[in-house]
């Protein structure tokens, strides 16, 4: 997840999702900028918090999804030839969401 937040800073607010978390002052921005880890705590509420507005998708989060999306495959897509889209897609959300 701490990856995701990586690529995808730029349009995210990461001291607002630490507000929401009720999570301690820069302990996300310093995890998202390799400055430290994520303590194990906090690894399960931020995937839920990700998974649950991701859930509920607007224009803008799935043009977030589909550019992550698209260059996740861009970088992998060659290895999964014969695999359908569907499990390409199963495939990304494992990677990439700790679910």
């Amino acid at each position: 997840m701490i990856d995701w937040l990586k690529k995808n800073k730029k349009f995210l607010k990461i001291r607002a999702i630490e507000q929401e978390l009720n999570m301690p002052d820069s302990t996300l921005i310093k995890a998202v900028n390799g400055v430290q880890k994520l303590p194990k705590r906090w690894k399960e509420p931020l995937n839920k918090f990700i998974v649950c507005n991701y859930k509920n998708i607007d224009n803008t989060q799935l043009n977030i999804l589909f550019i992550d999306f698209f260059m996740w495959f861009r970088n992998n897509g060659e290895n999964y030839i014969n695999v359908n889209i569907e499990n390409m897609v199963k495939i990304y959300i494992k990677e990439n969401f700790e679910i």
